[in-house]
């Protein structure tokens, strides 16, 4: 019986990687974009001091909409990501064999 449980927990656990995943990776009705924006919105202060280190100098000479542009696709390829190892965990809860101990 325990091992209905794990399995029901690794397939629901995949399912919700799989849904979060494909509403990331498709920018369901905006939400990806929104996120850039509220997560660049948020470390806007740090902007200033970043400006002067060289790795982050170049990269924020860009315009901040290219730089929110770039943000979205590299958002969308982490959500594509995530979607596809929630449908290896499903493949993975339905065909799991029982761990055996001794």
């Amino acid at each position: 019986m325990h091992q209905i449980g794990v399995r029901l927990v690794m397939a629901l656990t995949s399912l919700i990687l799989v849904a979060g995943g494909l509403a990331i990776a498709a920018n369901f009705r905006g939400f990806t974009e929104w996120h850039v924006r509220k997560s660049f919105g948020s470390v806007q202060w740090l902007e200033g001091p970043l400006s002067r280190i060289p790795p982050w100098k170049s990269l924020l000479r860009l315009p901040r909409e290219e730089r929110i542009a770039q943000q979205v696709r590299r958002e969308r390829v982490v959500g594509a990501i995530f979607a596809l190892m929630g449908a290896v965990l499903l493949v993975a809860s339905a065909f799991a064999r029982g761990i055996h101990t001794g």
